[in-house]
C-alpha cells in the first residue's frame, strides 16, 4: 500500500510540475506576441505617417 501511495504522490507531483510549466509557457508566448503586436503597430503608424509626408511634399510640389 505505501508504494501505491508513493506512486500517486510521484504522479500528482508530475502532473502539478506539467500545469506550471505549460502557464509558464504560454505567459511568455502571450507577452512575447502581445509586444511583437504593439512593435508592428508602431511600425505601421511611423510607415503610414512617412507616406502621407512624401504625399503632402508631392502635392505641394506639383500643385502649382
Amino acid at each position: 500500500m505505501n508504494e501505491k501511495d508513493n506512486s500517486s504522490s510521484s504522479d500528482l507531483q508530475t502532473n502539478v510540475t506539467v500545469i506550471t510549466s505549460l502557464t509558464i509557457f504560454i505567459i511568455i508566448v502571450t507577452g512575447i506576441l502581445f509586444v511583437s503586436s504593439l512593435i508592428l503597430s508602431q511600425n505601421h503608424t511611423a510607415i503610414a505617417q512617412q507616406q502621407e509626408q512624401a504625399l503632402d511634399t508631392w502635392l505641394a510640389t506639383n500643385m502649382v
